[in-house]
């Protein structure tokens, strides 16, 4: 008889005990317990496609801007690395997190929910690729595109017989003041001093435009691409005319570095 009180005992235990678990199986309590308990294996989404935007340079630093990622289980604590390399060398997050071979950590995890910071510490005319790692609290880690840092167009006088370089004019003027038959050639310096690969975006590279373009030439187009810290030494001619007068055009030099334009002017006699 002792044995059987036991058993039923038990038996309304266990019958109390399921009653319990089927009438929290629906608790928001019992949901956070399963989400505690389970691993987060979902890994942060780069936002845009994991585009990050470099520009804004100065003489020591460049902007960098993205969009912050989404986490379906964890947005709140997310984190963010920025690493920048000297060689094209960051492929993935296990690169990205193995410093030397030219990589560096420019700003170590943190939250930075703006989607912007500041690449410090580099050199003009250096060439700098960078990206952005973001993580979870768990750990699971993604990473952004790589960019190159941002190029710096400039555009000095070199040499010329007969003219003279007014850069603060707007905009600047490459002026003859007298052209011998059948030209006079003026020698400008062309420099990259960014971070990043100039590239020369417009066709012709060089486009002359305004009132007499035909009494000015480029005789050699610059190349599709300059290094940070190189230079090319452009070729601008003006043309001899019979008759004395002016002559004035317009030049544009697209690429993205920041679109360069300057004004031509010419007497010849």
């Amino acid at each position: 008889m002792v044995g059987m009180k036991t058993l039923a005992s038990g038996l309304a235990g266990l019958a109390l005990v399921l009653i319990l678990v089927a009438a929290c199986t629906d608790s928001p309590l019992l949901d956070r317990v399963e989400a505690l308990g389970s691993k987060d294996a979902h890994v942060p989404a780069p936002g845009a496609s994991g585009a990050i935007v470099a520009s804004g340079p100065t003489s020591s630093s460049f902007n960098l801007t993205w969009t912050s990622a989404a986490d379906a289980m964890d947005q709140s604590s997310l984190v963010y690395k920025i690493v920048a390399s000297t060689s094209n060398n960051i492929g993935s997050v296990a690169d990205a997190e193995t410093l030397g071979s030219g990589r560096f950590v420019v700003q170590d995890w943190a939250s930075m929910p703006s989607g912007f910071a500041v690449v410090n510490g580099i050199q003009t005319g250096t060439l700098y690729y960078v990206t952005l790692l973001v993580k979870d609290s768990v750990d699971n880690k993604a990473i952004y595109q790589v960019a190159e840092g941002p190029a710096v167009f400039s555009m000095s006088w070199k040499s010329g017989t007969n003219s003279t370089w007014s850069i603060g004019s707007i905009p600047p003027l490459l002026n003859w003041t007298y052209v011998v038959n059948p030209y006079s050639e003026a020698t400008m310096t062309i420099a990259n001093s960014g971070f990043g690969t100039l590239h020369m975006t417009g066709s012709p590279h060089v486009l002359i435009g305004g009132a007499n373009p035909s009494n000015f030439a480029i005789p050699t187009q610059p190349p599709d691409f300059l290094a940070p810290g190189t230079t090319y030494d452009l070729i601008v001619r003006a043309i001899y005319v019979s008759m004395a007068y002016n002559k004035y055009a317009q030049a544009v030099i697209a690429n993205d570095g920041g679109d360069f334009v300057f004004n031509l002017q010419s007497y010849a006699c």
